[in-house]
């Protein structure tokens, strides 16, 4: 979660000590809690994430000079991957 709302991951952590396993349970509802003033971003790039795919979903704001094979290095996946889950086309960027 610290991806999707700007904080660190050691604030995510303090804010959650019960989450062990750096994820929320699947099998039972769980208080997520997140930095204050965060909420809002929070909401909006959650709502853009698969329910099924939130455990392994990341979220990456590209910086200049960054490419994508940069970027899937980084987030340890694949540009493939990458470009059809943004719905990119090789050669547009």
């Amino acid at each position: 979660m610290s991806d999707v709302t700007n904080a660190s991951l050691l604030e995510i952590v303090a804010l959650n000590p019960s989450l062990l396993r750096m994820s929320t349970p699947r099998d039972m509802a769980f208080d997520l809690h997140i930095p204050v003033g965060t909420r809002d971003v929070f909401a909006a790039r959650i709502k853009d994430i698969p329910e099924e795919k939130r455990a392994s979903w990341r979220f990456h704001v590209v910086r200049d000079g960054e490419s994508l094979d940069g970027i899937a290095t980084a987030l340890h996946s694949r540009p493939r991957e990458i470009s059809e889950a943004n719905g990119i086309i090789a050669g547009e960027t």
